[in-house]
């Protein structure tokens, strides 16, 4: 996104002070002084990994989205990514690159938007938002469901590469119970938001 929007994105760099200067800003920072036409805040928490109470205890890997490398699977490792938001729709292609067998488990149905039947028109929507999925406008919205304009988790579905399950309702030793259903899965990753 910033590279699309061409914006100066540091990190690792500390703001310290934020003054007028004249029509502009000046933003004084670890690194010495900015002058810059617009200012976005985005000090939100994003350090703090949400992951719910969920009864029970899985013996294996867990991880939240946040920390995932999906270089770090093997390939045929069965994996439970819970969630169906943006930061769940976007490792979808990361972890089907690395070969897991992967099964997205959702509170409520992945769905294609009202009026998007298909791959091309998704595929228009999603291409032309520049982002690797896109936040609806209501009017487009379905009720009761996750939408997502990312085509190839479409295709990901429609061939069988991505399997879908219910909301996760417990942990066993070896994996979740999904919509009343235990799945038996050497992972899960946890893309339930942050605090």
């Amino acid at each position: 996104f910033a590279a699309f929007e061409r914006f100066d994105v540091r990190f690792g760099v500390e703001a310290t002070s934020l003054e007028r200067a004249g029509d502009d800003w000046a933003l004084t920072t670890t690194e010495g002084v900015l002058p810059t036409r617009r200012i976005v805040v985005a000090t939100g928490e994003f350090g703090r990994p949400f992951v719910p109470a969920v009864p029970g205890t899985f013996l294996g890997r867990q991880e939240h989205s946040g920390a995932v490398n999906p270089s770090t699977f093997a390939a045929g490792e069965r994996v439970a990514l819970v969630g169906s938001g943006a930061s769940a729709v976007d490792l979808v292609p990361r972890l089907l690159a690395a070969g897991v067998r992967l099964v997205v488990c959702a509170r409520s149905p992945i769905a294609r938007p009202r009026g998007l039947p298909g791959r091309l028109e998704a595929a228009l929507l999603w291409r032309a938002s520049g982002l690797p999925t896109a936040v609806l406008p209501p009017s487009l919205r379905c009720r009761g469901t996750t939408e997502a304009l990312d085509p190839d988790l479409f295709d990901a579905v429609d061939e069988g590469r991505v399997a879908l399950a219910g909301a996760v309702e417990a942990l066993h030793d070896t994996g979740v119970v999904a919509g009343g259903e235990a799945l038996d899965v050497d992972a899960v990753i946890w893309a339930t938001g942050f605090r």
